[in-house]
């Protein structure tokens, strides 16, 4: 690889979300997610990066920047291999501006001591040649936009699902970038398991990279956000619904697209500032599609042991714990409209009832063809006993609704609007509306967020939609 000058510029594929971008004596490390498994043991890495080689890529980064709260993207144990490990602790790390402090105190107490939060659609300098942009989305997610010298250079779109409002403030507000980098696989179930279902969903996600590249790019997308499988027994199967990198590069052909996959660990795309072009790109593409046509044929994935079995007192406890918290800061009617989900807990064998409305657990005579949900007990657990447990099983994708539901019941969208925003310290109270915190997040995300708000409900509520991602 060409030795990089301050004329130059790169891009580093590390793993999964995780890309190094370098300009100049400035290099900012994204979402590092390094090893072990994430969403409640139900992803786990394909490729894992060699440790080894990444603590030689790693001396150098000066910031770190995390898109949002999922643990493929904000993981706790590689936070903490960086700070310890790699002597990393005294760079800045750069989060969006929430209404909540809870991602900096916890990266502060695993030894962290420097903070920058991004204002959205602000433009912010971190070095003389590099200013970075933050555009979020809904409660969760966000991009990074990167520019050299002034030049749009770089949009890390990552798993944030742009819908065409999104991509107009951008665009009007900053233009076009060279090179977005963008998720390429499925990263999220709604419980419907049977072929239409998920295959909508594959080829939905290729379908949003498509629409993110015309209308924000006039170069190239790079693939990734999406070098992972599931590896539990009761996900495992959804593995043969993944996107590979070359059903991407199909559908970019067929549009007359460019499409560019980079080798984890591979070589860097080299990019000359002064020309606003890449020098490297043909053996890019040879590095890469050598080496997925190679990694696909031996891939050999792992499917981790069952878990322990979790007794039903002890699931009863957590659940009327966390429908209790939701109960003291949410609106009583949106606590009706959860209503009664009756579940299937196969490794159980019983049926098990879970009452909303009166904050009751408790087993029923059930079976198959007469509940709502089929899980396991480990994930049911796992739900209730963290903020952020009802989010993992719906990217996990470790439960299923029973066959004869034919449509996702409408208690259940809303346990998943509770707790989704209840693990963003957001909920449907009156609490919410005096909270200034909040007021000040909404205000400061008042473009694009009406819009959001809209897509997301039309995803929950709208019938003929089949994504919940």
């Amino acid at each position: 690889m060409a030795a990089l000058t301050n004329e130059t510029a790169s891009v580093k594929l590390l793993s999964h979300a995780s890309v190094k971008i370098t300009v100049a004596k400035t290099a900012i490390l994204t979402d590092p997610w390094f090893f072990g498994r994430v969403f409640n043991n139900g992803w786990g890495l394909s490729p894992e990066p060699s440790l080894d080689d990444l603590r030689k890529d790693l001396a150098d980064v000066t910031h770190i920047w995390i898109s949002h709260e999922h643990p493929d993207h904000l993981h706790f144990p590689s936070l903490k291999f960086l700070c310890d490990e790699v002597g990393l602790a005294d760079i800045p790390i750069l989060f969006q501006e929430t209404n909540s402090g809870k991602v900096f105190d916890v990266l502060q107490k695993i030894g962290y001591t420097r903070f920058l939060p991004l204002s959205h659609l602000k433009a912010t300098t971190i070095a003389e040649s590099m200013d970075i942009i933050s555009y979020g989305h809904r409660q969760l997610d966000a991009c990074l936009g990167i520019r050299v010298k002034g030049r749009n250079w770089i949009l890390n779109i990552n798993d944030t699902e742009l819908n065409a409002n999104d991509c107009k403030i951008i665009r009007e507000k900053f233009g076009k970038f060279p090179i977005l980098l963008n998720q390429y696989s499925i990263a999220g179930f709604d419980g419907m398991y049977n072929d239409e279902t998920i295959n909508y969903k594959k080829e939905a996600v290729i379908s949003k990279m498509l629409s993110h590249q015309k209308y924000l790019s006039d170069d190239f997308t790079v693939p990734f956000a999406s070098l992972m499988y599931f590896c539990k027994p009761d996900n495992s199967a959804f593995n043969a619904y993944r996107n590979t990198v070359f059903d991407a590069q199909k559908a970019f052909d067929s549009e007359g697209l460019k499409l560019l996959p980079l080798e984890p660990q591979g070589t860097a795309l080299i990019w000359d500032i002064n020309n606003c072009s890449p020098t490297n790109v043909d053996s890019i593409k040879r590095e890469s599609t050598a080496f997925f046509k190679n990694y696909y044929k031996t891939e050999g994935l792992r499917i981790d042991a069952p878990d322990e079995v979790i007794e039903f007192d002890v699931i009863k406890q957590v659940a009327e714990d966390r429908i209790k918290f939701w109960q003291r800061r949410t609106f009583n009617f949106i606590m009706k409209k959860m209503g009664i989900l009756d579940f299937w807990v196969e490794d159980l064998k019983i049926g098990i009832r879970i009452n909303f409305r009166t904050v009751s657990v408790e087993k029923i005579s059930a079976s198959l063809e007469t509940v709502h949900i089929v899980i396991n007990s480990q994930p049911l657990h796992f739900a209730f006993s963290t903020p952020f447990g009802f989010q993992s099983l719906g990217v996990s994708g470790r439960y299923r609704f029973a066959s004869q539901i034919k449509e996702i019941p409408m208690q259940w969208k809303f346990v998943r609007i509770v707790s989704s925003l209840a693990n963003a310290d957001l909920f449907l109270g009156w609490r919410t509306f005096y909270d200034g915190n909040m007021i000040k997040w909404a205000w400061s995300r008042r473009k694009g967020l009406l819009g959001q708000i809209t897509q997301q409900s039309k995803r929950f509520f709208d019938s003929d939609v089949k994504s919940d991602n």
